[in-house]
């Protein structure tokens, strides 16, 4: 009698452990599918800025082809893009604007100078026909700001 009551009590041991084993492989399967969710969601932003970033230089050059002294040296020191649907054409503003409710992409621009050489360098001669542009995508990710940045030197391609 008393070995019959043993095992019930076994039985019951058996079940609690095994309980306890299931749980733990769930809490650390929840917690590795978290961690994968985070990867995969700061792999996809930061996809997305690379891809601002190359269109943020595709538009500068776009605005570069129009016309050099009307759009290209007319423009602020900091400013934004956004692409106008009426004119069907990329713009510059100084407001920011919020890209997929995520994203900012700003540009800079400065001038360049040349040295002796004809080089790019840090002071020499002013050259007017070509300008160096920074583009930067900024985005909130999960515990802080993020910011990629790319430059690119245009040139006066048409001497226009």
């Amino acid at each position: 009698m008393q070995n019959a009551k043993l095992k019930k009590g076994f039985g019951l041991l058996e079940v609690l452990i095994g309980l306890g084993i299931l749980s733990v492989a769930f809490f650390a399967l929840l917690t590795v599918s978290r961690s994968i969710l985070q990867v995969s969601r700061a792999a996809t932003y930061s996809l997305s800025a690379d891809f601002l970033l190359e269109e943020g230089v595709e538009a500068i050059r776009s605005i570069r082809d129009r016309n050099w002294t009307e759009d290209i040296a007319t423009l602020p020191d900091n400013f934004y893009l956004y692409f106008d649907e009426t004119l069907s054409r990329w713009e510059s503003t100084t407001t920011p604007e919020v890209i997929e409710g995520t994203f900012t992409r700003e540009l800079a621009i400065s001038d360049v100078y040349r040295d002796g050489d004809d080089d790019i360098a840090a002071s020499g001669t002013l050259d007017p026909g070509t300008k160096k542009f920074v583009v930067t995508v900024t985005w909130q990710g999960t515990n802080a700001t993020t910011t990629r940045s790319m430059s690119v030197y245009l040139t006066n391609y048409f001497n226009d």
